[in-house]
């Protein structure tokens, strides 16, 4: 009784979850580039047994997300080795928002560490842009074999995007920072 009345409110609120998502975003059209753009994050209904993070301090509200990887890897680590060279040398990243939905973003590879380290760490690479969507919305995002993390600056508010677990680069939480808990966000700060 107790595992059927579960496994009921589990379906419950992923349907829910499911009917909010579509909701929120915005009415998808097809066109001849969108065909070709990978699909670089997807929601994830049901948050796999496997996954605990025992350290991590959680906001109250986020959406996880699974994040192809090696796709993103190729966009942001290959596409952009000569990013920043030239001002049109840009990617164009559609990053997930908390509240569900995307907000595209063009960036530019930027260098952050000095050459002897950037040399001695070449799989951490940096970026930063401006939304397609609006104009105000700046983003700062990294990518290492640690997985994937930006921080986007809003006129909603902060928005994070972090590797659900230390060292996950397969799964991302997205979520407005003002939703961690009042003692991380001093950490946070740090």
């Amino acid at each position: 009784m107790k595992i059927s009345l579960l496994l009921s409110t589990i379906i419950t609120v992923a349907v829910f979850v499911s009917c909010k998502s579509r909701e929120t975003s915005p009415q998808k059209t097809t066109s001849i580039a969108q065909v070709s753009k990978p699909v670089l994050f997807e929601d994830v209904i049901v948050v796999p047994q496997d996954l605990t993070c025992p350290d991590k301090v959680f906001p109250t509200s986020y959406r996880l997300l699974q994040v192809d990887y090696p796709a993103l890897r190729k966009l942001m680590v290959i596409q952009g080795e000569t990013a920043g060279a030239l001002a049109n040398d840009t990617i164009i990243l559609s990053i997930p928002l908390p509240e569900g939905g995307i907000e595209d973003f063009t960036m530019t590879q930027v260098k952050v560490m000095a050459p002897e380290l950037a040399a001695k760490f070449p799989n951490i690479k940096t970026y930063s842009g401006t939304s397609n969507i609006y104009a105000t919305d700046k983003i700062r995002a990294d990518i290492s074999p640690q997985g994937f993390r930006a921080m986007i600056q809003s006129s909603r508010g902060a928005i994070v995007i972090d590797p659900y677990c230390k060292n996950d680069s397969i799964h991302v939480i997205s979520y407005y920072r003002k939703y961690l808990p009042e003692n991380s966000k001093e950490d946070f700060e740090r």
